[in-house]
């Protein structure tokens, strides 16, 4: 029989895009290569440089060529290289430097901190063992000058309260003589004639025939008298508190009151006076709710005060009192009468509250 010789020309192994034909070799040697080691060496006679992919894929061919199919190819995907992390410098160098802050901490502020401890313990040691005269020097001024406010504040309102007694007033003077006698006959002359007066002391005996709290008034005044026959001319008296008592905060509330009255009570003789009319209610109201809130001072609060004086408080308050009742008459008529005995009580209050608050003449 004839040897038939199979011709391996035909088979082709396709490798990465290139197709080799494996071709019969005769040489003893290499078939002795081949028969020992029974299969086909891959890896000579492919390159080492090939990865596992490389094989798995000729596998995959020499199987699609035995089975009469073509070789398929894929492409090959590109693989993503992974992104290396870059390490920072700063944690390298924090832990070259923590060993360097440790020795710092223990060799410098460790010591400095322990030092500043110690003698602020020492300081305040020796503080308060050298307080204790400085705090009752302190506590002795502070008391000394809490006392001298007191005083201050005390002495204040008593002064304020002084300045709110003093009583400015126009009188209209009828004479002034060297002579009480004489001083006596020109205020009988003024009786007569049914009009109010009074005399006071100061180096020579005055008679005053009127009293006004306004300067407006003054020429109304004078027109008045010289109406009556009385030559008169007029002049500012100015009554000054002097006595120590009435600054005290129960009578000088007492007096303050009392020269309010006496002012509102001047103030609306003087209109009637002038106008021949009576007064208007409004004021007499004005007049009446000041005297119903003005009581008499208790003796107990009058204890600085002597047994005259005393009885003079009691005569201002009854004197105010009466030309209270002397305005309310008028609320009708104002007669020439009832005028000159309003006129008459507040020249006696006047005369009271100078000998009580500015002193004797």
């Amino acid at each position: 029989m004839t040897e038939k010789h199979h011709s391996n020309n035909h088979m082709k192994v396709s490798f990465n895009g290139e197709e080799r034909k494996l071709e019969e070799k005769k040489d003893q040697s290499k078939v002795a290569a081949v028969d020992k080691d029974k299969m086909l060496n891959w890896r000579d006679t492919f390159p080492k440089t090939a990865d596992k992919q490389s094989i798995h894929d000729v596998e995959e061919d020499d199987m699609q060529h035995a089975a009469g199919h073509d070789p398929i190819y894929f492409p090959k995907g590109k693989k993503k290289k992974k992104k290396k992390k870059k390490r920072t410098v700063a944690s390298k160098n924090n832990r070259e430097s923590s060993p360097q802050l440790i020795i710092i901490l223990k060799n410098i502020w460790i010591p400095l901190l322990s030092a500043v401890i110690v003698g602020l313990g020492l300081g305040f040691t020796i503080l308060l063992l050298f307080s204790g005269d400085d705090k009752a020097q302190t506590t002795s001024k502070i008391q000394a000058n809490s006392a001298v406010k007191s005083e201050n504040t005390t002495s204040k309102p008593s002064e304020e309260a002084a300045k709110n007694l003093e009583l400015d007033l126009n009188v209209i003077q009828a004479g002034a003589f060297s002579k009480q006698d004489q001083a006596k006959e020109l205020a009988n002359k003024l009786e007569d004639k049914g009009l109010a007066s009074l005399t006071t002391k100061n180096d020579n005996f005055y008679v005053f025939a009127g009293l006004a709290s306004d300067a407006d008034q003054v020429d109304g005044l004078k027109e008045y008298f010289k109406n009556q026959g009385i030559d008169v001319y007029a002049k500012t008296w100015d009554i000054q508190s002097t006595k120590s008592w009435a600054k005290e905060a129960p009578l000088n509330q007492f007096f303050y009151q009392g020269k309010e009255l006496l002012g509102k009570l001047l103030t609306l003789n003087n209109k009637v006076m002038v106008s021949g009319d009576h007064p208007k209610n409004s004021r007499l109201k004005d007049i009446n709710k000041i005297k119903v809130g003005w009581d008499m001072i208790d003796d107990n609060k009058m204890s600085g005060l002597s047994k005259k004086e005393r009885a003079k408080v009691r005569d201002f308050h009854s004197t105010l009192s009466d030309a209270t009742m002397a305005a309310n008459k008028l609320e009708n008529k104002a007669t020439k009468e009832k005028v000159s005995a309003l006129e008459q009580n507040l020249m006696d209050a006047v005369k009271l509250y100078k000998d009580l608050v500015g002193g004797k003449e």
